[in-house]
């Protein structure tokens, strides 16, 4: 018996072309984070009771409650705070 597979490999050439950065938006103790690029973003928020971790997957949005001064980060680079 002979198997054969593959598994496919996609590499990002870091330099000039970096994916365009999710857009934030604050409002009223909601957030919302649009993602219009092709690729998955790591998400984390960050205030005084809670930690949370997301992936916001490529071409898609974030409609989420937050209390209080919240820090986001994409992709372990902070962004932005939130009051």
């Amino acid at each position: 018996m002979l198997v054969n597979s593959s598994v496919p490999i996609y590499y990002q050439k870091k330099g000039r072309n970096s994916p365009p950065k999710p857009i934030i938006q604050c409002s009223k103790n909601k957030l919302k984070i649009i993602n219009n690029s092709r690729y998955q973003q790591k998400i984390e928020l960050l205030n005084d009771s809670v930690y949370k971790q997301l992936i916001l997957l490529r071409q898609s949005n974030l409609d989420i409650a937050y209390n209080g001064k919240t820090t986001i980060k994409i992709n372990d680079e902070q962004q932005k705070i939130c009051l």
